[in-house]
């Protein structure tokens, strides 16, 4: 075997004006090797911009540059500089070890293994569809390919509601040497290609929906060996998409998101036919990195994120407009603008710049902005393009001396590139929007977001907030930062977000203890400044009347189980005469449960069949209300598994339902068992 050596190019601020990179071998850390380069009379500082551990020599990298035509300047008899990029080095360096003229040849990271592993093994155990539930940056694209290839697939359609990830697609697979060989098609007539290894074909659901077009009616009758759905959290779960899947033939589907949450609340993926991957996995590899004095820097240049919570001040809530005793004050009240020049309330909005960035009577001390040092700023404004254009004029007035402000929503800039080129121009920049942006794009130089509406939808939330965390590898920042005006939602939404993301054996203040482990939560809402704790977060979420109804939320149920238990119709309570109102709504009040049975059936949904879903789940929730009740004053179970070794005769008083037909609900998995579990373990608090 030939012997291993330390691959490193590097360059100074000197050379690289020139374009010129040294190419060189160490058998000392590069750092070391740089910090000699250092001493020796050069105006820069080198600094290294990738490293390889290669069975290789420089010289024969060297030979293999000058083979593919790269001009080579030795500048003395010691050094050789090459005019060249990082992506030349790694063609060189595949040419020689895979003879294949590709940048990438990196293998896939331990985590990335395991999804491919679970996916393969449940795809193989008859499973028909797999989620990869992954935060960004995880590799999706990558790990996609690696299970298509590791299942042999020939015929792939990768599918997306957002047809801007096509670029992402299509560049692992034209660069990788594991996918040479592999055809990518998109756009050219969306035909399938063939004779590849590999033959994909990328679409967006937008255009396979206009049947109607020429260029798609082929696709209905290609048959795929699996459909890969991206983004499958934007518009993928809708009824329009569902028949789109419905109407092409494939053998199975892989689903991709990094916030998948509705998916995973409506039980449709269960932990065998799913692969997981949360922030709090992300930083506690970047952590171990850390603790090992980085002799890995596979996360190191992910920034570790922090909310930071403020309460409107009360001078600006008191000088508000929208705000009077019987009505609540909201950021979409103080934001609102009638002609999209200025606010309706253009004093109250000025206070509250004022508090933002340290003006007038506003202390610099309590500014989010100057306590944090941001440069690059995403304004998430409440969905109005009038409120957006207000805020832009308001921000130029006060201090757009200080920052270039970049207004992205309606007529104004849509174009990504020319918003990258805006930052790119300017030290300081903030971007407004009401929703272009705020999801699927990568921005590395963001390193704040301002959470200036009130939503408080999970996936949409966490989507936006994650478009800070992209690692910028210029200025390399190791923080980025969440501002949000509404303390209370940031608890709740943490609460849910770990919720939903809490591994199996987990209790939920186990997960909220490890998230704000990674990511804390700052409240600046006193004169001191106060960090969150977890339990003060789920404190909050059990005290304030909202922990009970979680035993009532749809989440608890696996909708697309909820036909087979008609029976629950006869249970009393809930929604009044609902199994009446179901038949009398459908012109059908005599039929009776011959007619419910008729609508459970395979196939895309109707209208009817939805309707019978929510009903059941309505009155499944009847059973689940009563848990609490149960637990605390009848008999202190801690698991649903428990519960149905209770007393019979006590359970069926208290639930008004058969020990049995509870049995089904729970076996069959209508009922999300951990979800409940957790929710039990809980009740102590209460108790």
């Amino acid at each position: 075997m030939n012997k291993m050596h330390k691959i490193y190019v590097a360059t100074n601020k000197g050379y690289a004006k020139d374009g010129l990179v040294k190419v060189g071998l160490t058998d000392r850390t590069v750092a070391e090797r740089l910090k000699e380069l250092d001493t020796t009379g050069n105006r820069y500082p080198w600094y290294a911009l990738k490293e390889w551990y290669l069975p290789l020599t420089d010289k024969k990298i060297h030979n293999q540059l000058e083979r593919m035509g790269i001009y080579k300047d030795r500048i003395d008899a010691d050094r050789e500089f090459f005019k060249c990029g990082v992506a030349d080095v790694d063609i060189a360096i595949n040419q020689l070890l895979h003879g294949i003229s590709r940048p990438n040849s990196y293998d896939a990271r331990p985590e990335q293994i395991k999804a491919v592993e679970k996916a393969v093994s449940a795809f193989k155990m008859g499973a028909a569809e797999f989620l990869i539930n992954a935060k960004m940056r995880f590799g999706k694209t990558f790990v996609s390919y690696l299970i298509a290839k590791a299942l042999g697939i020939k015929n792939i359609l990768i599918l997306t509601y957002k047809p801007a990830v096509n670029a992402s697609w299509q560049y692992d697979l034209d660069n990788h040497v594991l996918f040479d060989g592999w055809k990518y098609s998109s756009g050219q007539g969306y035909k399938m290609p063939h004779g590849a290894k590999v033959n994909v074909l990328f679409a967006s659901f937008q255009d396979i929906n206009e049947l109607a077009k020429t260029k798609w009616i082929g696709i209905q009758k290609q048959h795929f060996d699996l459909v890969i759905v991206d983004e499958m959290h934007y518009g993928s779960d809708t009824d329009r998409a569902k028949f789109t899947l419905n109407s092409l033939s494939y053998d199975k589907a892989l689903y991709v998101s990094g916030t998948p949450l509705d998916a995973i609340i409506s039980g449709r993926f269960t932990e065998e036919n799913m692969f997981s991957w949360s922030y709090v996995d992300e930083a506690r590899k970047r952590r171990a990195e850390k603790e090992s004095g980085w002799k890995t820097e596979v996360y190191r240049w992910l920034p570790e994120m922090a909310f930071h919570t403020f309460a409107v001040c009360d001078e600006a809530k008191k000088a508000s407009l929208a705000y009077t005793g019987e009505e609540q004050f909201t950021m979409t009240k103080m934001f609102g603008s009638d002609n999209g020049i200025q606010f309706n309330d253009n004093p109250t909005v000025k206070l509250f710049i004022d508090q933002l960035f340290g003006r007038g009577s506003t202390k610099k001390s309590k500014s989010p902005i100057r306590t944090c040092a941001a440069d690059h700023m995403l304004f998430v404004m409440p969905p109005s393009v009038d409120s957006v254009n207000a805020m832009c004029n308001t921000l130029q007035q006060l201090v757009g001396n200080e920052y270039h402000i970049i207004n992205v929503a309606g007529k104004n800039i849509s174009s990504l590139d020319k918003v990258k080129r805006l930052i790119a121009h300017h030290n300081k920049t903030i971007t407004v929007t009401c929703g272009r942006f705020n999801t699927g794009v990568t921005v590395p130089e963001w390193d704040a977001v301002f959470m200036l509406g009130d939503g408080e939808a999970p996936e949409t939330y966490f989507q936006t907030i994650f478009r800070v965390q992209s690692p910028d590898e210029k200025r390399r920042k190791e923080q980025c930062f969440v501002f949000d005006f509404n303390p209370e939602r940031v608890l709740k939404l943490v609460y849910t977000y770990c919720e939903l993301t809490a591994k199996n054996g987990q209790s939920i203040s186990q997960a909220v203890r490890e998230f704000i482990e990674f990511c804390p939560i700052i409240d600046h809402s006193g004169n001191t400044l106060k960090q969150i704790d977890a339990e003060s977060i789920v404190s909050f979420v059990t005290e304030n009347g909202s922990y009970i109804d979680k035993f009532t939320s749809s989440y608890l149920f696996n909708r697309n189980l909820a036909a087979a238990f008609t029976g629950l119709l006869d249970l009393s309570g809930g929604v009044v005469n609902v199994k009446d109102q179901l038949l009398v709504n459908s012109n059908n009040i005599d039929k009776g449960k011959n007619y419910l049975k008729k609508l459970v059936h395979k196939g895309p949904k109707t209208k009817q069949q939805k309707a019978l879903e929510d009903v059941i789940i309505e009155k499944a929730k009847l059973i689940t209300k009563n848990i609490p009740e149960y637990v605390l004053f009848v008999d202190p179970v801690d698991s649903v598994e428990k519960l149905l070794k209770t007393n019979k005769k006590l359970f069926e008083e208290h639930f008004n339902i058969k020990l049995d037909m509870f049995r089904e609900m729970v076996n069959t998995g209508f009922m999300n068992n951990m979800r409940i579990n957790r929710l039990i373990a809980g009740l102590e608090k209460l108790s």
